[in-house]
């Protein structure tokens, strides 16, 4: 009796296997699509001088990315570091090399920072700042996990 349930089973398992490719294939169904981390914009501005980008939360680290607009002349960094929000709790800040200017016009260039947050769910705030060519702070923007 054992051999005659397994083969039930297996005909039975056959048909409901082959009847969901059957819908798939008729109604045009599709694998699910993996959600999307949440971002914020971030917009950091000092005189003629800028970063534009998007702070990316994961579970365990807050990806920065952008542009820097450096003024002519001018010389700076970006520094950002996870926080959680309403707690004292803040993760080891990063930063860009410095960049600078031209002699007479501005130069962009692409920032992609990883700031840590190993902590369960990851940071839900991220501070970025521009920094001078003495390491001085200048201006900060927060952006928040939605």
């Amino acid at each position: 009796m054992e051999v005659l349930m397994g083969r039930v089973t297996s005909a039975v398992r056959a048909t409901a296997v082959s009847a969901a490719v059957a819908a798939t294939a008729i109604f045009g169904g599709s694998t699910p699509a993996q959600a999307a981390y949440p971002t914020d914009s971030v917009l950091v501005s000092y005189g003629s001088s800028n970063f534009t980008g998007t702070a990316t939360f994961y579970n365990q680290s807050v990806g920065v990315s952008g542009t820097l607009k450096v003024a002519a002349g001018a010389c700076m960094r970006v520094k950002a570091y996870a926080k959680i929000a309403g707690t004292s709790t803040e993760f080891p800040e990063v930063s860009s090399s410095l960049k600078c200017g031209g002699s007479t016009t501005y130069k962009n260039y692409p920032v992609s920072l990883t700031a840590t947050a190993p902590v369960r769910g990851g940071a839900d705030l991220t501070y970025v700042s521009l920094f001078d060519v003495n390491d001085h702070f200048l201006t900060l923007d927060g952006a928040w996990k939605p």
